[in-house]
Parts: C-alpha cells; sequence; structure tokens
C-alpha cells in the first residue's frame, strides 16, 4: 500500500468519524427538546390542577 491510498483512507476514516459523530449529536439534541417540551407541559399540567385546587377551596360551598 502506498502513501497515497494509506492517505486517502485516512481521510474518509476521519470524514466517516465526524460524520456519525454528528448524526450522533443531532439526535441526542431533538431528544434533549423533546424532554424539555415534555417537562414544560407536564409543569403547567401541575400549575392547572394546582389552581383548580385552589379555586376549589377558595369557593364557599353551599
Amino acid at each position: 500500500m502506498d502513501k497515497a491510498t494509506a492517505l486517502k483512507y485516512l481521510i474518509i476514516g476521519i470524514l466517516t468519524y465526524y460524520l456519525v459523530k454528528g448524526i450522533l449529536f443531532l439526535l441526542m439534541w431533538q431528544s434533549l427538546v423533546k424532554m424539555e417540551e415534555r417537562g414544560k407541559e407536564r409543569i403547567a399540567k401541575k400549575k392547572k390542577a394546582l389552581e383548580e385546587m385552589r379555586q376549589k377551596r377558595s369557593t364557599p360551598e353551599s
């Protein structure tokens, strides 16, 4: 194997490494965004339930 072929394989290997790394980074980023959205929805739902409980307690029952 001559130097040119070895250099080509090295370049292909490096580019493949960064491609896979980039794809994994995008997948992790997407999952973190989804987790953040779910967390915000969960917090909003808890706030709404808490507000409803406060409304029920503050209104006089007849």
